[in-house]
């Protein structure tokens, strides 16, 4: 059987005001846009997100029409011949330092800091961020936080995209991590990155579905667009130990009181909210004790009365 031949990837460039940014990053990766990286652009900025051509031209549409001459958009084609088009963009990548003591460093850079940093090293993908998002810096701040604990043993990473989380959270002290993405390309960055960072006796990636992955986790993370948390708040919520902790990013502030609601039902509780930008990173709390979800009140808010069954049978 003949392999497949790998889709080229192609550029979209959505140019705006500055202080919209972060909303207009937020509508792309909510329309399907993979990792966006944000770039100046005189006195605006410019959002670059990459992938198949249709896929792109769809976005692209969908932007103009609902953005108008607020953003300029355009699909761009790589060259027939493409020398380094689809890697020049990491020329401009430099570390992140998420916090006094961790650096993401991406691959070729130098890495800056004290001895006492725990630097993780990242091969960059047009598809994938790798740190420079305030979703991934707090989700990392958070994740490196309850690994240094020592009460948290284990990791589930949903939609890993570069596995950069669950590569944090053991290189900081965790002992396991799993990462799921149904993307195969982000299982194979991911998978890259492990090796990158010798953690590949610790973390496994996979493109299996959520709801394949057996066992309970100290720390449950997603950082995704606000739909997929909350279709699949039921299966995250069913993956998180007792006691343990579950770290929801990858939405707008504004999104916050939505996906807490999809949670409540299943017992767990917020802990913190913290912001960066117009970005939000939900925490939740599972009790120590696990309880059944709490049923949904009727139409006129009533609780759905329940049947029991008579002590002695009856005549039919």
């Amino acid at each position: 059987m003949r392999a497949s031949a790998p889709v080229a990837l192609h550029q979209l460039r959505v140019a705006v005001a500055e202080e919209h940014g972060d909303l207009v990053a937020a509508l792309v990766i909510r329309a399907g846009g993979g990792g966006v990286v944000e770039e100046p652009f005189g006195h605006d900025v410019r959002l670059v997100t990459y992938g198949p051509r249709g896929t792109l031209e769809k976005l692209a549409s969908y932007l103009r029409g609902l953005l108008g001459t607020a953003a300029r958009v355009e699909v761009r084609t790589p060259p027939k011949r493409l020398g380094d088009w689809e890697t020049a963009w990491t020329r401009r990548l430099d570390a992140v330092r998420v916090s006094p003591s961790l650096v993401l460093v991406p691959e070729g850079v130098r890495a800056r800091g004290g001895a006492s940093d725990v630097v993780v090293r990242l091969h960059p993908a047009p598809t994938f961020g790798f740190g420079e998002h305030p979703t991934t810096r707090m989700a990392a701040r958070a994740v490196e936080e309850l690994a240094r604990t020592g009460r948290s043993r284990s990791l589930l990473d949903f939609g890993a995209g570069s596995g950069v989380l669950a590569l944090v959270f053991v290189a900081c002290g965790g002992e396991t991590a799993i990462g799921t993405d149904i993307d195969a390309r982000a299982v194979r960055s991911a998978r890259k990155n492990a090796t990158l960072n010798a953690l590949s006796r610790k973390v496994r990636f996979s493109s299996a579905p959520l709801r394949s992955v057996r066992g309970a986790f100290d720390v449950v993370v997603a950082n995704v667009e606000r739909g997929t948390i909350l279709a699949e708040a039921p299966e995250l919520a069913a993956r998180v130990a007792k006691g343990g902790t579950v770290l929801l990013t990858g939405f707008l502030g504004s999104d916050v009181r939505d996906v807490l609601a999809a949670f409540a039902p299943h017992g767990l509780r917020r802990r913190r909210v913290e912001r960066e930008g117009d970005w939000a990173l939900l925490v939740l709390g599972a009790p120590a004790r696990r309880t059944p979800p709490v049923a949904s009140r009727g139409a006129r808010g009533k609780r759905p009365r329940v049947r029991r069954r008579s002590r002695t049978p009856r005549s039919r």
